[in-house]
């Protein structure tokens, strides 16, 4: 090969590599003013009906919770992600329930939690459980006893009726104790499968501001692209939660 082909190869080979980069692994750019944000995610699922944002919440660089208003009156979320050289809207429910973010399903300490609840509702407050029951199961000659975990996080609703709080440390250690001890057995912890006693998951009770409990029925649709971790959390009674 020529000295002129090499060249020519190791510019192209350069120009690639620059172009991947540039594509891929380069800084985002600033996230789209509001009417954009409502135009995107109203042309990536029609049926959100996105009228107004409520507020732009960073959870880093390149993962952003867009809450917004519908013109029908529903109150939901937008979740974007900066990928392939642009901001993506990569799910959208329109009813704004309460929901774990896996952003790195691998690392709990990636994940946030996140509500859009309507305000004209008589709710003050939500707690958070992360909750793995208790149980008992034998393999072989093994008897395993799994002791109840039960973590709970309050948040208040006065001053905003939606939100996105990252997952709380104790929680992140938690799952990560669990996720160990069951890696043998390959369940992730955070999902209730056919084996709840192996499992963990996130629940949460709502409250009027006399702490009494005041439920939501939740009812549209949602869109989402299949490789985002984005899972609703589940309702529960405080009765059913064991007091300290």
């Amino acid at each position: 090969m020529t000295k002129n082909k090499w060249i020519l190869v190791v510019a192209v080979v350069l120009a690639a590599a620059l172009f991947f980069y540039w594509f891929y692994f380069s800084k985002p750019s600033a996230f789209p003013a509001d009417d954009q944000a409502i135009a995107e995610i109203n042309r990536t699922f029609p049926k959100a009906y996105s009228r107004t944002i409520q507020e732009a919440i960073e959870i880093d660089d390149r993962h952003m919770v867009l809450p917004f208003i519908s013109k029908v009156k529903n109150y939901g979320l937008s979740y974007w992600v900066w990928r392939n050289h642009k901001w993506n809207v990569v799910s959208v429910d329109t009813k704004g329930k309460p929901a774990v973010w896996k952003i790195h399903r691998n690392d709990p300490s990636s994940y946030v939690i996140v509500w859009n609840l309507p305000p004209d509702h008589p709710l003050s407050a939500i707690d958070f459980y992360l909750v793995r029951d208790r149980g008992y199961h034998n393999s072989g000659n093994r008897e395993n006893y799994q002791p109840k975990i039960q973590m709970k996080k309050k948040i208040s609703l006065q001053e905003k009726s939606y939100g996105v709080i990252p997952f709380p440390e104790q929680w992140t250690a938690a799952v990560n104790l669990v996720a160990q001890a069951e890696s043998d057995q390959n369940i992730d912890p955070l999902t209730m499968g056919m084996f709840p006693q192996q499992s963990m998951y996130i629940g949460w009770v709502s409250y009027d501001k006399a702490r009494k409990e005041s439920r939501i029925l939740f009812d549209g649709p949602t869109y989402s692209r299949n490789y985002e971790a984005i899972e609703d959390l589940r309702p529960v009674n405080e009765s059913d939660m064991e007091s300290p």
